[in-house]
């Protein structure tokens, strides 16, 4: 399980060719592609970084790279 205090700062990540991830940390939450997912809602925003970070497991995993530094 992935700790729901984990920061995400500027993460880019490479998925292959023409799928890259991008989440931002910013003061009031974090934002995915350009969506903002704010962080006075502690608990959607907990789950929404734990989604995010499952699915980049996930992907990780898929392309045959080391998904556990994450």
């Amino acid at each position: 399980m992935v700790p729901s205090d984990l920061v995400i700062d500027k993460l880019w990540l490479g998925l292959g060719e023409g799928n890259q991830l991008r989440v931002t940390h910013v003061p009031s939450g974090i934002t995915v592609l350009g969506k903002p997912i704010r962080g006075d809602d502690p608990d959607r925003f907990a789950r929404e970084k734990d989604r995010l970070l499952v699915e980049l497991k996930r992907k990780l995993e898929e392309s045959g790279h080391d998904a556990e530094a994450i």
